[in-house]
């Protein structure tokens, strides 16, 4: 599929998702990959806020280039992340699953 490089494109929905998408995957495994288990933990319970880091200014730069579909894309994942972090971390507090960080 060719893009039409004009000024007129505004980029894609599913291109912002996808590319959001990729960045968490990739934020996800450098947490579950690193050996320290503070370090670990801390990563998954921050993901929520962790996320706002990267996700924020990809969007910002989509934006700048007239691409406002695509932003509109990150920041849609960027919310369903949001969701999805807050259900686990609501889920995890009601079944007293939550991962503790001092190992006592």
């Amino acid at each position: 599929m060719r893009h039409n490089l004009n000024r007129h494109y505004r980029g894609s929905v599913w291109k912002g998702f996808g590319i959001a998408l990729l960045c968490q995957v990739a934020y996800l495994t450098l947490v579950f990959e690193t050996s320290v288990s503070e370090a670990r933990v801390v990563g998954k319970m921050l993901f929520a806020l962790v996320q706002f880091a990267y996700l924020f200014p990809l969007a910002v730069f989509y934006h700048k280039r007239d691409q406002d579909l695509t932003s509109n894309g990150v920041i849609m994942a960027c919310v369903l992340s949001l969701f999805a972090a807050a259900a686990w971390f609501g889920y995890a507090a009601v079944h007293g699953a939550l991962p503790s960080i001092g190992g006592n």
